[in-house]
């Protein structure tokens, strides 16, 4: 697409409006004209077009890429249109969605629109301290610096379905290596794969979900907002992305429980190669409720909790951070991944690092012990401020079998260890390790009770205003 095609199909209709072209920097004459041919070609007068419009019945700043214009290279003057879309964004507290498509830095215009890229990374870091929602919309191909800020910086990054997304591009590796690049690496299924990007989307599904985000954030500001039905990130087969496929049958207490949620984002891994696998990391709104939920067990058939799944919920915890959201943990694990990998990859670490992150986290922090709560991977979601366990759920250091080992000599009185233990929730709620429990089976209809408690929590926490979150 165009960027026109897409700002059109992104866009409710009639609410665009385009911020006013700048000034030409000036430039040598073969440039110059260079820069008129690509202007004529692609109709437009440079490589980004910016302005406000409405996303779904939300109000966005966007920027959108041309890559008929000499390849949507970025050179001082696109620089400045970005960047003085961004402090629009800043400066009228609305969220940005930029769509780049580009093979990176515009050669012709050298190390001093290199050097700029600077620039736009310190804007957007601005508007993410301020608390504003940033979403990245990879398009095909995305590369070079482009990539590597700001295509990279948002707080969601969703990518086209069969998008080029790599740093160096295919032609210039093969050149100076002498070989092409390995298939299917710079490929946004592959990003998506490794937890680089949240979802593979079409653009109607940007749009929705762009839409529920916003209205997620606006509802944590107190601001009305209108009802729209469920809104998933979908990947590009129509499949839920990210997201156990399974029936409701087959769904966890966790999985029921975000399948209440009226609006949901599923995001995936932890930006930096980690995949959440058996773990969903989620932006949802419930009535008047928004939360980043991050939750564990969603299904029957869920592996135990690996060291990348944490790494997950550290993200989400900053997510939580930055927008200024709520952090909802649903707990329901049967342990860590015990293996090598796990121990390399520092198991141990990542579970310290949760419980000082959750500790340090200047929003509401909730933890809901759905059933089954076993060992440190169990541990690690528990720092919530508010800790809130069903009935029939239990917290024990280790399987109970194992316990029984340590304490008995055999597997065999598992039973009997957890009773001496003092695992299950009546008893974690007299020995003050919870701090509610809730007169429910974990296999009932606990949707409702779970996230009705969860929204008393927010209210009455200092921390609810946002204002106090800053």
């Amino acid at each position: 697409m165009t960027a026109r095609q897409l700002i059109n199909e992104i866009t409710d209709l009639g609410t665009w409006i385009e911020l006013p072209t700048l000034s030409p920097r000036h430039v040598d004459p073969d440039y110059g004209a260079q820069l008129k041919r690509a202007a004529i070609r692609a109709g437009e007068s440079e490589s980004v077009v910016t302005g406000t419009g409405s996303v779904d019945g939300e109000p966005f700043v966007l920027v959108v890429s041309e890559f008929g214009f000499l390849g949507g290279s970025v050179g001082q003057a696109a620089v400045d249109l970005v960047l003085r879309a961004i402090e629009t964004a800043l400066e009228r507290h609305l969220p940005l969605l930029m769509a780049p498509c580009s093979g990176g830095t515009r050669m012709q215009e050298g190390a001093a629109a290199f050097a700029r890229m600077i620039e736009i990374a310190g804007a957007l870091d601005r508007h993410r301290e301020a608390g504003l929602l940033s979403v990245s919309y990879l398009r095909h191909p995305t590369t070079g610096g482009v990539l590597a800020t700001w295509g990279s910086l948002s707080s969601i990054t969703f990518a086209e379905p069969d998008a080029l997304l790599g740093f160096l591009g295919p032609k210039v590796f093969a050149e100076l290596r002498g070989a092409p690049f390995p298939g299917g690496i710079q490929h946004s299924s592959h990003l998506a794969a490794h937890g680089l990007v949240d979802a593979i989307v079409t653009v109607d599904q940007l749009r929705s979900s762009c839409g529920a985000l916003s209205r997620s954030l606006r509802l944590a500001r107190g601001e009305d907002v209108a009802s729209r039905p469920p809104t998933f990130a979908d990947d590009s087969e129509g499949h839920r992305a990210l997201a156990p496929d399974v029936s409701q049958d087959g769904l966890r207490p966790a999985g029921a429980i975000l399948d209440a949620f009226d609006e949901r984002v599923f995001l995936s891994g932890d930006e930096s190669g980690s995949l959440n696998t058996g773990a969903q990391l989620v932006l949802a709104r419930w009535n008047d409720l928004a939360v980043v939920c991050f939750a564990l067990g969603t299904s029957l058939d869920d592996p135990d909790t690996s060291v990348g799944d944490l790494r997950v919920a550290r993200r989400g915890m900053r997510l939580a951070k930055e927008l200024r959201l709520p952090y909802l943990a649903l707990v329901d694990t049967p342990g860590a991944e015990l293996s090598v990998h796990a121990e390399t990859s520092g198991m141990a670490r990542e579970i310290a690092r949760c419980l000082r992150e959750m500790a340090a986290l200047p929003v509401p922090t909730i933890s809901v012990l759905l059933d089954r709560g076993c060992g440190g991977a169990a541990l690690a979601l528990l720092g919530g401020r508010m800790r809130i366990a069903m009935h029939g759920s239990w917290l024990s250091p280790l399987p109970l079998e194992g316990a029984s080992v340590l304490l008995f000599g055999t597997p065999n009185r598992a039973t009997e260890a957890g009773r001496r233990q003092r695992v299950h929730a009546p008893e974690l709620l007299e020995d003050g390790v919870v701090d509610v429990v809730l007169e429910c089976s974990p296999f009932e209809d606990l949707s409702t009770p779970v996230l009705d408690a969860v929204r008393r929590t927010v209210r009455r926490s200092p921390s609810s205003d946002p204002s106090s979150a800053a």
